[in-house]
């Protein structure tokens, strides 16, 4: 009873350090896609300054249907991880409509674009993914390399 205990104990610990590492690495994601930086590669999308295959496909009413299936990365989701997406898909939204009030499919922008596009954002300039692996990385998740985990270290601090 006693080694199933401290196993159940330790296996506890495990989780919720895990949980934490999870919790944190999602208020980091979310500190970036809401920063001033992102914000202007976003807009530079929305402005057509910077291409987005995401965006071109948008203004298709008919292939706009595609942007549904795509992933937006490794967002770790639990109940909070699920706020945090419904939060930024609004602060990304209101985003839109403060500069652009007629714009009236800013929610489903908000979601299929600049949610996607702010993660690939981050995978670029905080992970330092490079961009072949950009698409692979939304759809089936983030594993970083251990080239990437010195790169990102060096850099960290910013984003911390």
């Amino acid at each position: 009873d006693s080694a199933q205990s401290s196993v159940s104990k330790r296996s506890k610990k495990k989780l919720e350090d895990a949980l934490k590492v999870r919790r944190l690495e999602n208020k980091k994601i979310v500190k970036f896609m809401k920063s001033a930086e992102c914000l202007e590669h976003l807009w530079k999308i929305y402005n057509e300054v910077e291409e987005s295959e995401r965006h071109d496909i948008f203004q298709d009413e008919e292939s706009r249907i595609n942007l549904m299936f795509g992933g937006i990365g490794s967002f770790h989701l639990d109940v909070e991880g699920d706020e945090l997406l419904v939060d930024l898909i609004k602060y990304f939204q209101e985003e839109l409509k403060d500069k652009h009030p007629d714009f009236r499919d800013s929610t489903e922008y908000a979601r299929v674009v600049w949610m996607p596009e702010a993660m690939r954002h981050f995978y670029r300039v905080v992970k330092k993914v490079s961009e072949d692996r950009l698409n692979t990385v939304l759809f089936e998740g983030y594993q970083e390399t251990r080239a990437e985990q010195q790169a990102r270290e060096r850099d960290s601090k910013t984003w911390d």
